[in-house]
């Protein structure tokens, strides 16, 4: 960018003047008229006794840089509002990722909490951007990223501390209640209840993980039956990122299974199974893991924190 002195002695910006290409140890390379690629990106704020802002910038197509520019920026925006180290509870709301073809994919919204709420948000946002530019298949065709900023006052942590069942074990088909308990941040502990569906189970032995949407995330994605196997996979697995905001259940079932192409295939016949293990370019060998059953989210105050696993079994009515 072209830089010179005005008439009053101010500094002023010119137009781009070209790309640098290359920057080594022994010098710069660059191209005179050519133009970097980038892409727009919107930021709305929301902050305690301030007028709501909105901020427009451009960011660089690159794997390795966008995603410390763009959290960097969203940071530093972050710190003209607000004190960026007093504890605050950051809600990231509206995120939109804006795709070649004028396509939309809408991501959870996320709830951060503590003194270190906005880095951690834009920490997210960032591995979205790492995701999406370094995945192993192909870069997704981001054109565009959109997002709100809402910002509260203290610690609004609140930590999955405890959980049980009304019963273990649980005649298939039976109602099941779980219980959760809740600590928010210097206050009062809260007692959180949700209804377990069984009659889809099977017989055998199972598990309830409960807590915070990024504690769940592994088991999560783990147990989902199917692991990314393109671009397009990656979108999917961002969009269905439950929200920090509410205590993330699941169930899960244990499983022993084969997995053909990324995608689990339960239990094979003797001879299908054979075949498959002489093909290793085709399928893995034989997973003894857990299938994803049923999942659901709880209201919570605040950014939810922690993890509980629970194993539990299920039994057929006429094993009883």
């Amino acid at each position: 960018e072209r830089q010179d002195l005005n008439t009053q002695g101010k500094l002023r910006h010119g137009p781009p003047l070209g790309v640098v290409t290359e920057d080594r140890p022994t010098g710069v390379y660059g191209r005179f008229g050519a133009g970097a690629r980038l892409f727009p990106v919107r930021a709305a704020f929301r902050c305690r006794g301030v007028a709501p802002r909105e901020f427009r910038f451009e960011a660089i197509r690159h794997p390795t840089l966008t995603p410390a520019l763009v959290s960097g920026a969203l940071s530093a925006l972050y710190a003209q509002l607000e004190d960026p180290i007093e504890p605050k509870l950051v809600r990231l709301t509206g995120i939109s990722l804006k795709l070649a073809g004028g396509r939309d994919v809408a991501l959870q919204d996320q709830s951060f909490s503590g003194a270190l709420a906005m880095a951690a948000a834009a920490e997210y946002v960032s591995g979205v951007l790492e995701l999406l530019g370094n995945n192993p298949h192909q870069p997704a065709p981001l054109e565009g990223l959109e997002l709100a900023v809402q910002v509260e006052s203290g610690n609004r942590t609140a930590a999955v501390e405890a959980a049980w069942l009304s019963r273990n074990p649980v005649v298939r088909g039976e109602p099941l209640t779980l219980s959760v308990r809740l600590q928010p941040f210097q206050g009062p502990p809260r007692i959180l209840t949700c209804s377990i569906p069984t009659s889809g189970l099977s017989p055998g032995e199972a598990t309830i993980w409960a807590g915070g949407a990024f504690a769940v995330l592994p088991s999560l994605a783990a147990a989902s039956g199917e692991r990314p196997a393109d671009a397009e996979g990656y979108l999917r697995y961002l969009r269905e990122i439950p929200s920090a905001g509410r205590v993330t259940v699941a169930v899960a079932e244990q499983e022993a299974c084969s997995v053909l192409m990324h995608r689990r295939v339960g239990s094979l016949p003797p001879s299908v199974g054979n075949l498959l293990a002489s093909q290793p370019a085709a399928a893995s060998a034989a997973d003894s893991g857990k299938r994803l059953a049923w999942s659901s989210t709880l209201d919570a105050e605040g950014a939810v924190s922690g993890f509980v696993e629970i194993p539990f079994t299920v039994k057929e009515p006429s094993d009883e």
